[in-house]
């Protein structure tokens, strides 16, 4: 502790940048939550009833994230990517509007 006020006083003094220390056990990345417009949050809610359909039609009662990504990223005319679908679902389930049901992997609305 000494030694970074005296390494920032003399890199005060000599008019060089401060070094930055980073303490990796405590440090952590914030992402900014994904903004969505009504037409993307439309369209993911969309996939997300279709993800939760079985091949007869029936509601399985949950669904998996690599469903409703197909169904996203296929869509003509959409920004959808892997990631931003996978990076939603996530901020969704954190923020309680999904949970997890029968297992890791399997979602469905609140």
């Amino acid at each position: 502790m000494m030694l970074e006020k005296e390494d920032k006083e003399k890199a005060e003094e000599s008019g060089a940048p401060t070094p930055v220390r980073t303490d990796e056990s405590t440090s952590s990345i914030t992402v900014d939550p994904t903004t969505l417009d009504e037409r993307e949050e439309s369209e993911l809610k969309e996939a997300i009833q279709n993800a939760m359909l079985d091949e007869k039609g029936q509601d399985k009662g949950y669904f998996t994230i690599e469903d409703v990504r197909s169904l996203l990223t296929t869509l003509p005319m959409t920004k959808w990517t892997e990631s931003k679908v996978e990076r939603v679902i996530q901020e969704w389930y954190d923020s309680g509007r999904l949970m997890e049901r029968q297992g890791i992997g399997k979602y469905a609305p609140v």
